[in-house]
């Protein structure tokens, strides 16, 4: 079964390599291809988060590996569901998928049980809430970065990325929505918290992260909204806090042992019956 996993995880890999190069072209035929294979790694990361749930027993919640499959697969269904009118938003939201999923098999792919604190819905819902903001962030950014280099592309590519008022518009709702997510995700970890700790906040790494990152999109929003902010400002900021996040979550594996209640890796886990 390890060996069905890590090939399916390889092969959804050297597809989406593939997709991302027919897009860099500008044959609609060949986009239509890209489309087909997008669609058949997002198949074969489905069957690898279903292969690691059948094989650890619990959902993909457990180290970077598991973080980054289901991560990614958020990531390629808005992408897919976005693909009719926006399909070049999968020339930005593809490389990112890639470089979670090589930077996620690049740990390590080890299982364990859950802990009986670990068995509990609002683990599930924080968890799934939290890809959710996840994927949504990335497909503003993705926007971000289109539009920014929209005005440098040619003017086949030019047809191809969203006008900047609709860009504009997209990427505001996708903050919005990423945002909203975001905000049930730090509520159910801070309720499972209380739960296990009888407190709501520990100023944990990752805690202190997800609140510094929430006011910086609330921000973005706050700017865009109350002092209409254009395109181009709102896409650097998108993208800086984009990266702020990014490096900061994925770097939170090179702590030192036991600097973070949230698990990233299992040598550095702390089990709480």
């Amino acid at each position: 079964m390890d060996v069905i996993l890590l090939w399916a995880t390889l092969i959804s890999l050297t597809l989406f390599w593939a997709a991302f190069v027919l897009l860099l072209t500008f044959d609609i035929k060949r986009h239509y291809i890209a489309w087909s294979l997008l669609f058949a790694a997002f198949i074969f990361l489905t069957a690898a988060i279903v292969i690691r749930w059948i094989l650890t027993g619990h959902p993909p919640i457990l180290g970077t590996l598991e973080n980054s499959l289901a991560g990614s697969w958020f990531v390629v269904l808005l992408t897919l569901i976005t693909w009719r009118r926006y399909r070049a938003i999968s020339l930005a939201t593809t490389p990112i998928v890639i470089l979670v999923l090589i930077f996620g098999v690049a740990f390590n792919t080890s299982y364990v049980p859950l802990t009986i604190s670990e068995r509990s819905l609002w683990v599930y819902l924080h968890a799934f809430f939290a890809w959710l903001a996840f994927s949504s962030y990335t497909l503003a950014v993705g926007i971000a970065v289109l539009s920014l280099w929209r005005p440098r592309a040619g003017a086949k590519w030019q047809r191809l990325i969203p006008q900047p008022e609709i860009a504009d518009d997209l990427m505001f709702k996708a903050l919005i929505y990423g945002f909203i997510m975001q905000t049930i995700m730090i509520t159910t970890g801070a309720y499972y918290e209380f739960l296990v700790f009888g407190r709501w906040w520990r100023w944990d790494p990752v805690e202190s992260l997800s609140l510094v990152s929430w006011f910086t999109y609330a921000l973005i929003i706050h700017l865009k909204r109350s002092f209409g902010w254009k395109l181009k400002q709102t896409s650097i900021l998108v993208i800086a806090a984009y990266l702020f996040v990014m490096i900061g979550y994925w770097a939170l594996v090179y702590f030192p042992q036991g600097s973070t209640f949230h698990i990233f890796e299992f040598e550095g886990r702390e089990h709480i019956l």
